[in-house]
């Protein structure tokens, strides 16, 4: 009887690990990216930190382009996070973001990157990309804060990367955008 427990606590848990990765996106799937959120934090997640909404608020600081083939993809409004205090604060505190928006982290050299979900209350796709703007690697749907054993989210790319670029989760899926695609971007 205790084994039986015991198995069936496990099928449980590889279910709610696995549930996640396979529910449709929370976006849309047209191409024309919309204003409304793609994500809004629920109300049960904590806010003491957020005391000034502008403190947190997006800036927009640039546009990003990705492009498949030389053929345009979807666009997007960024932010970017070119210091050590930027890159460390992040999207951590946002309780939203709009789909047609993200967040670029540019480093000084390329080199392997890891990102941890810390007080992050909205899933993102994590897109990992080297120095011609080429896309090596997609983490998506990073789960919001903690991941099923309670710690948060870590997610990492072995190749030397110049940029990383969040985005709400469920956009790459929504877009059709792969490793191997491109992205563009100017300063504003």
């Amino acid at each position: 009887m205790k084994r039986k427990f015991i198995i069936g606590l496990m099928a449980l848990a590889m279910i709610a690990f696995i549930l996640p990765s396979i529910l449709p996106p929370q976006i849309t799937t047209s191409k024309k990216a919309k204003e409304e959120p793609a994500y809004k934090r629920p109300e049960s997640t904590p806010t003491s930190y957020a005391k000034d909404d502008d403190d947190i608020s997006f800036k927009l600081e640039g546009n990003l382009t990705f492009n498949s083939d030389e053929e345009e993809i979807v666009a997007i409004q960024i932010e970017i996070a070119d210091n050590p205090e930027r890159r460390q604060r992040g999207l951590m505190y946002r309780t939203s973001m709009k789909a047609n928006r993200g967040m670029l982290f540019v480093f000084e050299n390329p080199s392997p990157q890891s990102f941890w979900m810390e007080n992050t209350y909205i899933p993102l796709d994590i897109i990992f990309i080297d120095v011609e703007g080429k896309i090596l690697q997609i983490s998506s749907n990073v789960p919001a804060t903690k991941d099923i054993s309670g710690e948060p989210a870590r997610v990492a790319c072995a190749g030397p990367v110049k940029y990383v670029l969040e985005v709400n989760g469920g956009f790459s899926n929504a877009y059709d955008i792969h490793p191997g695609d491109n992205i563009k971007w100017d300063r504003k």
